[in-house]
């Protein structure tokens, strides 16, 4: 898992997804795109070509090292699990140009850089198949995370779907730019918690949400 950790934190701030890629270039091959839509596509895909180089990440803000482990009832491993993640993440961004962008709390009033972008965040959950260990592992950078947003509003909008809509609109409209793509716009409705809530929207803007509910 340390060596999983250490690749997947390397690879993910270098290259994209075949799919995301292929989204890019839809966009420059649709006519109904717009010039201004076509050109930021171009240069996203020239800076992606750039990135695949591995001189520079894709990004300058390297993001929160974020683990997710589902792991089976059956399956076993040797050792911590954590520390091993927390090892493999470190020894990516000593052997790669990463900019440190992470801050921790140095007293009640004050931060301070890091200086290695750790601590990794890691969630462990149990897997829905009992012979599998399965994995996502990404970097949420600044961005993502401060355009996330809860609302209680739902109960009251779920009773008129155009209400719903309206207020969805109106939302999204807010976000306005921020971070650096990929963007993956995801809304989560419903739920138990503000808690599981968050857990579903971070792994559906991964389009990994399958691993924690069957529907």
């Amino acid at each position: 898992f340390k060596k999983l950790a250490e690749q997947s934190f390397t690879e993910n701030r270098f290259y994209f997804r075949h799919e995301h890629l292929s989204n890019w270039q839809k966009i420059i091959d649709d006519e109904k795109s717009s010039i201004e839509e076509k050109e930021k596509m171009a240069i996203n895909l020239q800076a992606a070509i750039l990135a695949s180089e591995k001189k520079i990440p894709y990004c300058q803000d390297c993001g929160t090292d974020t683990v997710f482990i589902f792991q089976g009832s059956q399956t076993f491993f040797q050792g911590n699990l954590a520390e091993n993640l927390e090892q493999g993440a470190l020894s990516a961004r000593q052997k790669n140009p990463f900019r440190n962008s992470i801050f921790v709390p140095e007293e009640d009033f004050s931060e301070k850089n890091s200086g290695n972008n750790s601590p990794t965040e890691i969630h462990l959950f149990p897997g829905k198949n009992s012979q599998e260990i399965n994995g996502v592992f990404s970097n949420k950078g600044g961005g993502s995370g401060a355009k996330c947003t809860n609302f209680s509003t739902f109960p009251l909008l779920a009773q008129n779907q155009q209400k719903l809509l309206d207020f969805l609109y109106e939302k999204i409209l807010e976000i306005g730019h921020s971070a650096c793509p990929p963007y993956n716009l995801s809304i989560v409705l419903g739920g138990l918690s503000q808690l599981e809530n968050s857990e579903i929207l971070t792994l559906s803007t991964l389009d990994e949400d399958d691993f924690l509910h069957d529907d």
